[in-house]
């Protein structure tokens, strides 16, 4: 039974590390678009690379 805690935490820290992956994803769109009138501008940008 000491093997059910470790477990546990491995998911809890396997399942956080997905959560900032995409929280940093997040935060790299919003700076890339930082300058950018409107969201179709930024698009329009970021489909042209």
């Amino acid at each position: 039974m000491q093997l059910l805690p470790t477990l546990k935490r491995l998911h809890i820290t396997t399942y956080n590390a997905k959560l900032e992956a995409t929280n940093n994803l997040i935060k790299l769109i919003k700076r890339n678009a930082f300058g950018f009138r409107n969201f179709e501008n930024f698009k329009k940008g970021f489909l042209s690379l």
